[in-house]
C-alpha cells in the first residue's frame, strides 16, 4: 500500500519540491473531502469518481447476544474507477 510519503516522493521525482508536493496532495484531498461532505460527487477525468453512499437506518442482530439492535443511518465515501483506469490496470498485468 502506498503511503503519502511515497506519493510525495513520486511528485518530487517529477520536478516538484517535496514541500510543494506535500501541499498539493493535502489541498487536493482536502477539497475532495469538502465536496463529499456536502454530498457532491467528485469526478476526476480518466481516473474515477468519488461519491457518498447513504446507508439507511435498519434493524440488525448482535452476533454475540442475538439481541435485536437498531443501526443508525450512515454515510461513507465510495470510489468507482473509470473505464480508462480499469483498462490501464488490466493492460499492465500482461
Amino acid at each position: 500500500m502506498a503511503q503519502t510519503t511515497e506519493l510525495i516522493s513520486m511528485l518530487a521525482d517529477k520536478g516538484y519540491t517535496k514541500k510543494d508536493a506535500k501541499e498539493v496532495i493535502k489541498d487536493v484531498f482536502d477539497c475532495v473531502a469538502e465536496m463529499l461532505c456536502t454530498g457532491q460527487p467528485v469526478q476526476i477525468h480518466k481516473f474515477g469518481t468519488f461519491y457518498v453512499n447513504e446507508g439507511k437506518a435498519r434493524r440488525g442482530t448482535n452476533p454475540i447476544t442475538h439481541e435485536i439492535i437498531n443501526i443508525e443511518a450512515s454515510r461513507c465515501a465510495k470510489f468507482t474507477a473509470s473505464l480508462s483506469l480499469n483498462t490501464q490496470l488490466n493492460h499492465d498485468k500482461e
